[in-house]
């Protein structure tokens, strides 16, 4: 019976240990301090991944990475698993994602969304996905009135 009740302790242990294993840490990089918009999204993004995946992710911040191009290319050699970044230098990657630079390209917020989640973002997201070798979910922000 003690030999059991030891097995089921140490059986119960390891379980312990295999979930704390299994928590996966996620590098996240933004150009900017902590407490930019950069900073306050990245930080929001982290919270709703930790809490929608019950902790089995956890984000470590790399705060003030500054330069842009550097993330995108440690994202895609896989040094770096997510970054934040402008529309700016993803345009050295895929010239189309330059069009959304525009100002005041969009009228406003619901024409944006109508617009890059219609064909015509689809058709960019497509030609990112093939060039990048990378996947972009989409803007987080676009330039309207």
């Amino acid at each position: 019976m003690k030999t059991l009740q030891l097995s089921l302790v140490a059986v119960a242990g390891a379980l312990a240990c295999a979930t704390v294993a299994a928590q996966t840490t996620v590098r996240v990089s933004h150009p900017t301090p902590a407490t930019s918009h950069y900073g306050v999204g990245t930080q929001a993004f982290c919270a709703d991944l930790e809490k929608r995946t019950g902790n089995r992710y956890k984000c470590q911040i790399q705060a003030g990475s500054n330069d842009e191009r550097a993330s995108i290319e440690a994202v895609q050699l896989g040094t770096l698993d997510v970054t934040n970044t402008s529309t700016g230098p993803v345009s050295n990657f895929v010239p189309e994602v330059g069009i959304v630079d525009i100002p005041f390209l969009f009228r406003d917020y619901d024409h944006a969304r109508r617009v890059l989640d219609g064909p015509i973002g689809q058709d960019i997201l497509a030609k990112f996905r093939r060039r990048a070798s990378s996947r972009w979910p989409g803007p987080r922000t676009a330039s309207a009135t």
